[in-house]
């Protein structure tokens, strides 16, 4: 208990000393002038030590305090730090504390351990603080370049002025600084803005003679970063042995952010969001003297742009040592991984001291990758592995840096050369030769630099698949010093003497543009000169459409104007070839889509064609979707192409030829068919949100005379012969039809008319379509002596209707036609003042036999014809006036027939009509001979009544009896040579045998009859009779056959009155006069030979044989 007492008191009695004595300093210190000047002074002498001799601080009021952790402590406000120098604007300082050391106090001493600083607001830049106005300053002469000492040297001077530093702070006695609040504002470059730190708070622990620490926490721009540094000394402690600095991490994206990779235009040196930590160490390895200097700076993951480039880092090291003593740099542990990309780096960099006085003069040295590998745009992540190797050397001297060796060797291939930058002079050339030999497609996209060369890496990326690659080339960059940073600026671009790329590609496979199918087995070259690009393909396939194969093509990026919202023009032409269904196909795609408006799909068509598709387009961030393309045109030629479903109605085939489609306008010169008929087709036809031109189309037509028979087989009859035809549609949609029948003959065989070969004619009219149906209308047939118009039309059965008005065959025509197709056939109806009828009657008798063998063959359909003429004109000056015909029939067979008119010697009239199953033919005219005249059958006829009685059909024939009364015969030839002729020199005459002069110029008769059968076969005729006072004849035979042949035989009989009387006598007559109707004396005769011209034949022996007898003689 005893001794608890003795300790207690004890430590009471320490500690009532020690408070006397604080007491006493107290009140020595800040109760006396003379305490209070000395810890003034020694304050004053702390301060300059610690802020060095350059600064004075004046000091303010005076208090007791206690510092941080509780000492006592000299607290000094208000102070005042003035460089002596005066070139830095007066500091404020809060407070300084300084701490006193107790164990000098029981020495009487005053010594101070520790410093704290507060609250202090440094300016070092001299009083050009930002936004302050600065006098100018003049412009001093350029100094020399001063080179910079050896690496030894420096770090040996580094090295040794830390130690001085170090060793005077621990001579300050201080065992500990303590900075808070803190304020810095540093000057950055001669033009730059000042630069504002704050020392939120730092700890210098100099207490260990042998080492001290720092640690500290810094914010610059709102943003904290620990700091923390330290260094021990060997034993001697003269020689720093180890040392250490740490800063960071620091978040880099507070400071230099990256752009937003959307945004294509921003450009930034190098910016990071990523944490960043620097970190140097100086260490002195076991066992060794010499020192070991560190230097690394870590990156962590975050977003990293460079220039225009955007990737994503996930870590990155820089690592350099250095050993003292030595006059090299290595680079160790240096490592980059990005995304999908990841490299080591080793190197090392040796000093050269070739300057003129043997000086340090810059470094040589050698980088070589290690572990190089990319998975960028490699599928399934497969990795690729390259190695790069960069030799060169830095002069300083010669202000120049220069890659002797520059090498990418990757996949089998391999990109090197080498490359001068020089900074010196404004005309300072930088060079780059790069020589590319056997690159594959997939290592140039895995090792392309992300930001090189940004815009066309990206459509790299996008549009080249693996296949293939670069099998040659070189890329060459000359740029002046001045002109190197506008050259490759984002809006500008190089000169083409300043960057030129030329590689040769073989087998690449790229994407196009839009939804047109991708390349593949690409041939060709890519060229740049300046800020264009073009790439030239020689030969390519297109993927899914084996068919086709790429021609010739190039697409070209051209640097866009600088007032341009783009950054480039682009331009696409390729040129394909092959089946045109595919290639179609392909036009059907988008951006080209050049099938939306036509009515056909890409499977309606065949053949082949050759294609040439140009298309611009625009790149830029700019640029919205809809305006990425600027325009685009089809050239394509065609070859032996169809099309299976119509165009407008009609069959095309056989096409070949060039056609142009663009945005606005599709046009073409083609030649094929149109239905069949061989033609030559020009057309332009707008489409689009934007038509462009007017609608046209010109289709000429050219056809042999066997082609028309081929094609228009139905107009055989009528067409013969070559004919040139030309379809025109105008801008309204409607068709002109021009059609040129110089070489061709027309024939309407229905009324004898005939257009011979030679004879101009052409014939035109409008075509239109209405509710499915094909009209003609302003139909005009014009021709030598010939002429028509009016309007036609048709449906798929053929011609529905027509009206021809002004119609004239022959001159002095001037009828009206209409047809109307009925249910079962057509209803024709002429109506008109005069026809000439001629040419029709003329091939009425050139082909009676024909028509009779053909009327089997016609068509079947019902045909109702009336026709009203005013003035019918027939052969031998005759004319019909009011001339009527009603007609019904079909297949040849006429069901009614009912014609009347009035010729020269009164009304006639002729009328089929039905009789049962057959059919009554009855023809009554008083004036046979003017009929005959009129129809050219007969024109030495006068007079005569004559009645036609047939009953029949088509098809078993007719058959009836002609007789005509009272006509004459003028001026026959045939009865003046009957007559007058003698058969041989030797004979007589029928008038010098009669004794008589028989006169024949007007012989007439007052009766004929004659039996006629009439059928396909032809118009035969028996016991026919004709007889007048003088002359009389029996005859029968074939009027004309199928081969439209006549072959009558007969007796005539001269002075038939009289001679006729031996006939009439009973028995005597059928021997003497050969019936009652024969005569004593007479000749038989033949009359064959074609129709039109027959030959007359007489038997000479008849003439003087009796009755009975010219039986004998006669014509079999």
């Amino acid at each position: 208990m005893r001794r608890l007492r003795r300790f207690l008191f004890a430590v009471a009695s320490t500690a009532l000393t020690f408070a006397i004595i604080v007491a006493t300093v107290c009140v020595l210190a800040l109760g006396t002038p003379a305490g209070q000047g000395l810890i003034r002074q020694q304050t004053e002498t702390v301060v300059a030590r610690v802020l060095g001799a350059d600064f004075r601080a004046i000091l303010g009021a005076q208090t007791i305090a206690l510092t941080e952790d509780g000492t006592l402590a000299i607290r000094w406000s208000d102070v005042t730090l003035i460089r002596r120098d005066a070139t830095l604007p007066a500091s404020r300082v809060a407070s300084i504390k300084v701490g006193i050391a107790v164990p000098p106090l029981f020495g009487g001493r005053l010594e101070f351990d520790r410093i704290e600083i507060d609250g202090a607001e440094i300016d070092l830049t001299g009083g050009r603080l930002r936004g302050r106005a600065e006098p100018p300053v003049a412009a001093l002469p350029a100094a020399e370049t001063e080179l910079p000492r050896s690496i030894h040297q420096r770090f040996a001077e580094s090295v040794a002025a830390v130690e001085v530093q170090l060793a005077a702070l621990h001579r300050l006695g201080i065992d500990r600084v303590v900075l808070r609040d803190i304020a810095l504002t540093v000057p950055v470059g001669a033009d730059g803005d000042p630069f504002v730190a704050d020392i939120v708070r730092a700890r210098f622990q100099l207490a260990d003679s042998a080492a001290l620490a720092l640690s500290a926490e810094i914010r610059v721009d709102g943003i904290s970063v620990p700091f923390s540094a330290s260094a021990r000394f060997n034993d001697q402690a003269a020689h720093l042995d180890r040392a250490s600095v740490s800063l960071g991490p620091v978040p880099l994206g507070a400071l230099i952010p990256p752009g937003s990779p959307e945004d294509r235009l921003d450009r930034r040196p190098f910016a990071t969001d990523a944490p960043g930590t620097l970190r140097f160490a100086l260490t002195t390895p076991e066992g060794e003297t010499l020192r070991r200097a560190e230097l690394s700076v870590d990156l962590g993951r975050g977003a990293l742009q460079a220039g225009r480039g955007h990737t994503t880092l996930e870590k990155a090291r820089l690592g350099l040592a250095y050993v003292e003593g030595e006059d090299a740099l290595a680079l160790e542990d240096t490592s980059l991984f990005f995304d999908g990309f990841v490299m080591g780096i080793d190197g090392r960099a040796v000093a050269v001291h070739d300057a003129a006085d043997g000086a340090f003069n810059g470094f040589d040295f050698a980088l070589q990758s290690r572990d190089m590998t990319s998975t960028i745009g490699a599928p399934a992540g497969e990795a690729l592995d390259a190695n790069v190797i960069v030799e060169g050397r830095h002069d300083i001297a010669g202000k120049e840096l220069r890659l002797d060796k520059l090498v990418l060797a990757t996949g089998g291939g391999a990109l090197g050369g080498d490359a001068v930058l020089r900074y010196g002079a404004a005309d300072a050339m930088t060079t780059l030769t790069l020589d590319a030999s056997d690159l594959k497609a997939g290592n140039v996209k895995a090792f392309w630099p992300f930001n090189v060369a940004v815009n066309t890496r990206r459509w790299v990326l996008d549009r080249v698949g693996d296949d293939g690659g670069v099998t040659g080339g070189r890329i060459a960059i000359a740029v002046r010093k001045d002109r190197l940073d506008e050259a490759f600026a984002p809006e500008k671009s190089p000169r083409p003497e300043e960057l030129v790329i030329d590689l040769a590609l073989d087998g690449a496979a790229i994407e196009t543009v839009g939804d047109l199918p991708r390349l593949t087995g690409a041939r060709g070259t890519v060229a740049t000169r300046g800020g264009d690009t073009t790439v030239a393909l020689e030969t390519a396939s297109v993927e899914g459409f084996g068919k086709v194969a790429v021609a010739p093509s190039t697409v070209t990026f051209a640097r866009a104007a600088e007032e341009a919202v783009q950054d480039v023009d682009g331009r696409l032409a390729i040129a394909l070839s092959g089946d045109l269904p595919e290639l179609l196909a392909i036009a059907a795609r988008e951006p080209i889509n050049a099938l939306r408006t036509l009515p056909l799909t890409p499977g309606d068509t065949s053949g082949t064609a050759t294609v040439k598709a140009e298309l611009g387009f625009l790149l830029g961030d700019a640029i919205a979707r809809d305006r990425q393309f600027s325009g685009w045109k089809v050239d394509a030629v065609l070859d032996d192409a169809a099309v299976a479903v119509p165009v407008e109605g009609r069959r095309l085939a056989a096409l070949t030829g060039p056609i142009a489609i663009t945005p606005g306008a599709a046009s073409g010169n083609i030649d094929g068919t149109v239905d069949g008929i061989p033609a030559t087709i020009a057309f332009h036809r707008p489409f689009g949100m934007k038509p462009e031109g007017t609608r046209k189309l010109e289709v000429d037509l050219a056809m042999t005379g066997n082609t028309v028979a081929e094609v228009l087989p139905s107009l055989s009859d009528i067409l013969t012969g070559p004919i040139a035809a030309k379809i025109v549609q105008g801008a309204d949609a409607s068709l002109r039809a021009e059609v040129e029948l110089d070489d061709a003959a027309l024939t309407l065989p229905w009324i004898g008319w005939r257009k011979g070969k030679g004879v101009a004619a052409a014939l035109a009219f409008d075509i239109a379509t209405v509710e499915g149906r094909t009209a003609l209308r302003n139909v005009s047939l014009k021709g030598e002596g010939f002429s028509a118009s009016g309007e036609v039309e048709a449906d798929g059965e053929g011609v529905r209707s027509a009206t021809l008005g002004d119609v004239a065959l022959n001159p002095g025509d001037d009828i009206d036609v209409e047809v109307q197709r009925v249910a079962n056939g057509f209803s024709i109806r002429v109506d008109g003042k005069r026809f000439d009828a001629r040419p029709f009657l003329a091939d009425l008798k050139a082909n009676l036999g024909a028509k009779a063998e053909n009327a089997g063959g016609r068509s079947r359909r019902q045909i109702d014809v009336g026709i009203a003429v005013d003035r019918l004109t027939g052969f031998g000056g005759e004319e019909i006036a009011g001339f009527q015909l009603n007609y019904a029939g079909s297949a040849g067979e006429i069901a009614a027939l009912a014609i009347s008119g009035s010729s020269r010697g009164g009304a006639f009239t002729a009328d089929l009509s039905p009789r049962g199953e057959e059919r009554s033919i009855v023809v009554r005219t008083p004036d046979a001979g003017s009929l005959a005249d009129f129809a050219g059958i007969y024109g030495r006829m006068e007079g005569g009544a004559v009645t036609l009685d047939l009953i029949g059909s088509s098809r078993r024939g007719y058959r009836g009896t002609l007789k005509a009364e009272n006509f004459t015969l003028v001026d026959e030839p045939r009865l003046s040579n009957l007559v007058g002729s003698a058969p041989s020199p030797d004979q007589s005459s029928l008038s010098q045998a009669l004794g008589t002069d028989l006169r024949t110029e007007r012989a007439f008769f007052d009766h004929a009859s004659v039996n006629i059968g009439y059928g396909r076969g032809g118009l035969a005729v028996s016991d026919g009779i004709i007889r007048g006072p003088v002359f009389g004849s029996s005859f029968a035979g074939t009027v004309y056959d199928l081969r439209n042949r006549i072959d009558i035989t007969g007796s005539f009989m001269p002075a038939y009155g009289i001679n006729r009387i031996f006939g009439a006598i009973p028995v005597v007559g059928q021997i003497l006069g050969n019936g009652n109707e024969g005569g004593l004396i007479g000749i038989t005769y033949r009359l064959d030979g074609e129709f039109s011209s027959p030959t007359l034949t007489v038997n000479p022996i008849s003439a003087i044989a009796p009755g009975i007898f010219r039986n004998i003689f006669a014509y079999q």
